[in-house]
């Protein structure tokens, strides 16, 4: 078995033309192991790299599609709302119909004020549309404060109500 195996590697060294004397079968096979494992990194980074390139290209195809796609979609808003004052006014019950069925005639002004819309308030401003003239609050003894814009309060007297006495209940 090792004179076949001797015969194989003077075959490859053959092949390969290099001196089977100098170079030894352990060196060659190491060095044929190093190839092989730089080859199939080398084949997953070039499929890595073909993989994100189509990635690229496809959502930039998409990206492309959308943007025809929304200039359709405004060429044809602009169409169906844009009613001229023409000799011939073919088709202009059907547009007036069509863009009230689609809701694009109620939108026409929209993509003037797209960018000046107003942001929401938070929560805490709500009381900005109540009126600020008052604001009723108890201290620590239970009494009713009012407090008015200002930082100073004014102590307001709370009707006193009371339960009428059993007594005087009875007498009634």
């Amino acid at each position: 078995m090792y004179k076949q195996l001797d015969g194989q590697y003077k075959t490859i060294g053959k092949f390969y033309s290099f001196d089977v004397n100098k170079y030894n079968m352990e060196e060659f096979f190491s060095d044929v192991k190093v190839f092989k494992d730089g080859f199939m990194l080398a084949v997953q980074d070039n499929r890595k790299i073909r993989e994100t390139q189509e990635k690229i290209k496809r959502a930039k195809e998409a990206k492309e599609k959308a943007e025809r796609e929304k200039q359709a979609r405004q060429a044809r808003q602009r169409a169906l709302v844009d009613i001229t004052t023409d000799e011939n006014q073919e088709g202009v019950m059907d547009n007036l119909l069509e863009a009230l069925k689609t809701g694009s005639a109620f939108n026409v002004g929209r993509e003037k004020r797209d960018g000046k819309r107003r942001t929401p308030r938070a929560a805490g401003d709500r009381l900005t549309n109540m009126s600020r003239s008052r604001i009723w609050k108890r201290n620590e003894n239970g009494d009713i404060m009012e407090m008015y814009n200002s930082p100073k309060m004014k102590r307001k007297e709370e009707p006193n109500y009371q339960d009428p006495d059993p007594e005087q209940t009875s007498q009634i």
